[in-house]
């Protein structure tokens, strides 16, 4: 079961998953903690039954609210149950939308011969709530194109749980808007630099976000190895040269800076080697999260009852950044009118520095170190039904590539670091927030000089996130440790095997109000053959 874990705020309660049972061949493994839910009354949607999906064309999704379950609620659930039959395919990509709004975007695991996977992915939407209160249309679609060698098939079953609010499970505060920039991923690349879309809303709006998910695929897909040809000899330079290894979301209204996305540097499970990956996936590979972008320093600005432009780019695009937003806004209540104003925005785009040089195999090199940075903040006011409430956002980003190649070895590594601090004052909504992540990823190859089919691997993927939130309430502190680690083991085989790799997957979450999770699953040779819980 997968539930991705990186965007919890800290106090929320953690739920594991059923440890895997040793010997386990044909599931793929999870450690998130699934999404909690309230011991309430709960309704079913389902959205559509167990199917088979191929060729490209979305199936369609009629929703209807269920009359016996109306809301506000406290809690909806997306539940996804995929699977995929023995034999040989590609990975592919799994997309769910309602009224234009996506719900669920994940890359599917890849089969072997002899082994079929199923796998389930649930995902909290209850930010989305306001289009659950009415009927809406929408799609799923996951592309496949089975053939007489790539003979696996794969089908999907989609469904919303809502569970009832009470007094001790009170619905949330969620967006009075949502609404999609676009209603299907938009394809950014550097001849079709962003997504737009032009928005006049109530002038009442006191809170805004945007979640912004940019999916890389084609030659961004491994973007993390990208190398710029200013670091490379003339013999390999290249006019497709997929640019620098630096991917990040911009937002922009009405043509000013606003916030900036970070893109998660996913591995999907056909990539840096599809043996990694047999039982194992890479972190958030088979849920592909938004990233979440508070605009609220702007929503004064949105007030004036005239349109305004809402763009999405992303910094080092290459020719496919597959890319959906959905903005969300929370009106007040008491006021028809909100105004306000910007204070101060001294965001900036990152900027990027290179030293070093890549040499032809065989010559010794110096290592390539690739650099983005960039600081910088912004802040605003409401004066509403609350009074005046201030908001300050102050965020830093470091991204470093360190790319090193000498003889028949390659080694690439990763670390971006994004400190992120919010800080809310007035109108008795006086709020704290601290939250740094850092995304690491270190992959080195070495291919045998007797056999270029023989080529080793070890491989580390992680996902830091400490999280702190002071309010009224007292302090809350949530800090998540995730990693991925398939490692290459000794065989006299000339070509790779999945049978050839161990893999290990780690979480360690701590917080201070839900208290410790902790959990190890190894893989060797497509089977489970450890799986620990215990904190320290």
């Amino acid at each position: 079961m997968f539930a991705t874990e990186q965007w919890v705020a800290p106090g929320t309660p953690i739920v594991p998953p059923t440890l895997p049972a040793v010997g386990n061949a044909n599931a793929a493994i999870s450690v998130e903690p699934l999404v909690p839910r309230p011991n309430t009354r709960s309704c079913v949607v389902e959205l559509f039954s167990r199917r088979e999906f191929t060729g490209a064309v979305p199936h369609a999704i009629s929703f209807q609210p269920s009359a016996d379950c109306p809301g506000p609620w406290a809690r909806v659930v997306l539940e996804n149950d995929l699977d995929v039959s023995a034999g040989i395919q590609y990975d592919r990509s799994a997309r769910l939308e309602l009224g234009g709004v996506n719900l669920y975007t994940g890359t599917t695991m890849e089969p072997r011969k002899n082994l079929s996977l199923r796998w389930h992915v649930e995902r909290d939407v209850t930010d989305y709530s306001t289009l659950f209160a009415s009927a809406a249309r929408g799609s799923a679609t996951l592309e496949n194109y089975p053939d007489a060698v790539h003979d696996s098939r794969f089908h999907w079953r989609a469904r919303l749980i809502f569970y009832a609010a009470d007094s001790a499970n009170p619905a949330p505060r969620f967006p009075d808007i949502v609404t999609p920039i676009a209603p299907k991923p938009v394809e950014i690349s550097r001849a079709a630099p962003m997504i737009e879309r032009i928005v006049t809303w109530p002038r009442n709006v006191e809170r805004m976000a945007i979640d912004v998910l940019t999916m890389p695929q084609k030659s961004d897909e491994m973007w993390q190895h990208c190398v710029p040809n200013t670091v490379l000899p003339p013999e390999v330079q290249s006019q497709d040269s997929c640019g620098y290894p630096f991917r990040e979301s911009e937002v922009r209204i009405d043509g000013i800076l606003a916030g900036f996305a970070p893109v998660y540097p996913w591995v999907f499970t056909g990539g840096m080697g599809a043996w990694n990956w047999t039982l194992i996936p890479g972190i958030g590979t088979l849920d592909l999260q938004p990233y979440r972008v508070d605009l609220t320093p702007f929503a004064a600005q949105m007030n004036d009852g005239q349109p305004h432009r809402i763009a999405v780019s992303v910094r080092g695009a290459g020719d496919y950044m597959a890319t959906t937003a959905t903005l969300l806004a929370w009106r007040d209540a008491g006021r028809a009118v909100v105004t306000g104003g910007i204070l101060r925005n001294t965001l900036k785009p990152a900027m990027l520095t290179v030293t070093g040089k890549i040499t032809l195999p065989g010559v010794k090199g110096v290592p390539v170190d690739i650099v983005a940075r960039r600081r910088g903040g912004v802040a605003g006011y409401v004066n509403g039904s609350h009074g005046r409430v201030t908001t300050r956002i102050d965020q830093a980003m470091r991204s470093t590539v360190r790319r090193t190649q000498q003889g028949n070895e390659a080694d690439t590594r990763l670390l971006t670091h994004v400190d992120t601090r919010t800080l809310i004052s007035g109108g008795g909504r006086d709020r704290r927030e601290r939250r740094v992540e850092q995304f690491p990823l270190e992959w080195g190859v070495a291919t045998d000089p007797t056999s270029t089919r023989r080529t080793f691997s070890d491989l580390d993927q992680s996902l830091i996130r400490d999280e702190t939130i002071t309010d009224a309430t007292g302090t809350r502190r949530r800090v998540v440790r995730q990693t991925v680690s398939p490692r290459t083991l000794p065989d006299e085989k000339t070509t790779l095997y999945p049978e050839m790799v161990q893999s290990t997957v780690s979480i360690h979450i701590s917080d201070s109000v839900a208290g410790c999770y902790d959990r190890t699953v190894t893989v060797v040779a497509q089977s489970v053959t450890a799986a620990r819980d215990g904190c320290r």
